[in-house]
């Protein structure tokens, strides 16, 4: 509590009338009034500023009080007022009326005093009790375990003062308290009881009996709700798992059916026919065993490095590696395979150092040119460059080719996605977008999509790497 808290407490408790002085200064100043008034008003009509004075007492003061002011007053008035004045007589029985009605008033207005002063402080209770269940209602809200539940309902249950309510907490494997006395509202999460607000039954009024069930139900609805989310998100991984199972089982059985089927034929015609089959041919099928490996070889590859991806950061290598090193041997491996293309490539002398795992940094951008190469045409011409900005590394590769729809271009990092109006006739998994992106995020950077480039056509990938720093590192 802070020092003007007690201050105020202090000041409330010495400068507060006491209620012995208001009921003493009351009848004083009726006492005056009567013995002021009597010639005036006589001795009957100065009798009811008593009965003022007393109900006014009973009304502040409650019963006791009052019927103390009330005997006190009776003596006054017969003493004061009532003839013989100075002297007290109660010799006949109109000497005890003024006694009777003061005590009877005092009386009636103690207990209608008592019974409001009642009634405000169940009001003031029942507030609080609201006001109580109100916060309570709001900390359960966010709450995303049972741990952190408890903890707020035992926070609550120590404010609540007077009423003792005892927080029972079920550990899993733990048997349930035997408390047979004792009164007790269950908090369950639907379907299993895991805890329960314990309080005597006889020390607990009925408010205080409904607050505690409200307590109790609003945290099992609190629990209800945190057990329902699991469900959903479990029946959502579920559903997202199955539908990537699905979308893979499609695509690389698509994608293997193809380059075996191409293998299986060129394989059997050589088996078949042997030398029957010219130089030219035979250098054809053997031609198209060769690249359909490479995209088997691809495919495989791009699947092991999702799933490293997806196994998350711990498993990924760091090694300091050259930007511009990278994108002529991923550009090379294109090269090799004979692709009708023109390549461009605008890097810096100096090296431009990052640090990455090798072999998805080569995978990411292979996957990147190939995109490109995918969708542009025979004699275009695709252009990598790699500029420094601030403290991280861009590579953008730019093609010629149609470009990728506004509405698309959010979704073609997805995996297992294909752009429509682009697949026509082009192979491919969908893999190759989604695991450039995994790696660059993976190794704290960004990629971004930009269509068109061009009077209309061509896209623009930019990766951006933060760039090693200075600490020595083997280099690659």
């Amino acid at each position: 509590m802070t020092n003007s808290g007690i201050s105020e407490r202090l000041r409330a408790r010495w400068f507060a009338p006491h209620p012995l002085a208001v009921s003493a200064l009351v009848l004083f100043v009726a006492t005056s009034l009567a013995v002021l008034g009597k010639p005036v008003l006589g001795e009957g009509y100065a009798s009811l500023i008593f009965v003022v004075g007393i109900m006014l007492i009973g009304a502040i003061s409650g019963v006791v009080r009052a019927v103390t002011t009330a005997i006190v007053g009776a003596a006054a008035f017969n003493f004061f007022v009532a003839a013989p004045l100075l002297q007290f007589r109660f010799s006949n029985a109109t000497d005890f009326a003024p006694p009777l009605t003061f005590l009877v008033c005092a009386i009636i207005s103690g207990v209608l005093s008592g019974r409001l002063r009642d009634q405000s402080n169940l009001s003031r209770l029942a507030n609080a009790r609201l006001e109580s269940l109100l916060n309570a209602s709001r900390d359960l809200q966010p709450v995303r375990s049972p741990e952190s539940l408890r903890d707020v309902l035992g926070h609550h249950l120590a404010t609540l003062g007077p009423l003792a309510v005892t927080l029972d907490w079920f550990a899993e494997g733990q048997p349930i308290p035997d408390r047979r006395r004792l009164r007790k509202e269950a908090i369950t999460d639907g379907r299993t009881m895991l805890g329960a607000l314990v309080y005597h039954p006889g020390k607990a009024s009925g408010e205080d009996i409904a607050f505690v069930a409200a307590l109790a139900r609003l945290s099992s609805l609190a629990l209800t709700r945190l057990r329902l989310d699991t469900e959903v998100a479990d029946t959502r991984a579920l559903a997202k798992s199955e539908e990537l199972k699905t979308a893979l089982l499609s695509a690389v059985s698509h994608d293997l059916r193809t380059p075996i089927t191409t293998i299986g034929t060129a394989a059997a015609s050589l088996q078949s026919f042997g030398t029957l089959i010219d130089e030219t041919t035979r250098g054809d099928l053997l031609t198209r065993i060769v690249e359909e490996c490479e995209r088997l070889n691809h495919l495989t590859e791009n699947l092991l490095q999702m799933s490293r991806l997806q196994a998350g950061d711990a498993h990924l290598s760091r090694n300091v590696l050259s930007a511009q090193d990278m994108i002529r041997r991923a550009i090379a491996r294109l090269r090799s395979q004979n692709v009708r293309r023109t390549f461009v490539v605008d890097v810096p002398r100096e090296d431009m150092l990052v640090v990455a795992d090798t072999a998805l940094f080569e995978l990411a951008l292979g996957n990147v040119l190939q995109n490109a190469v995918k969708f542009s045409g025979d004699g275009s011409t695709i252009t990598a460059t790699c500029r420094a900005h601030d403290a991280d590394c861009t590579i953008t590769i730019t093609d010629q080719g149609i470009g990728v729809p506004a509405n698309e271009q959010t979704r073609v990092f997805e995996r297992f996605y294909r752009a429509k109006g682009r697949t026509d006739h082009r192979p491919g998994s969908g893999l190759g977008l989604a695991i450039a992106k995994g790696f660059v995020e993976a190794s704290g950077g960004s990629i971004a999509l930009t269509s068109p480039v061009d009077d209309g056509r061509g896209t623009a990938i930019t990766i951006r790497i933060p760039r090693a720093q200075e600490e020595p590192l083997p280099c690659i």
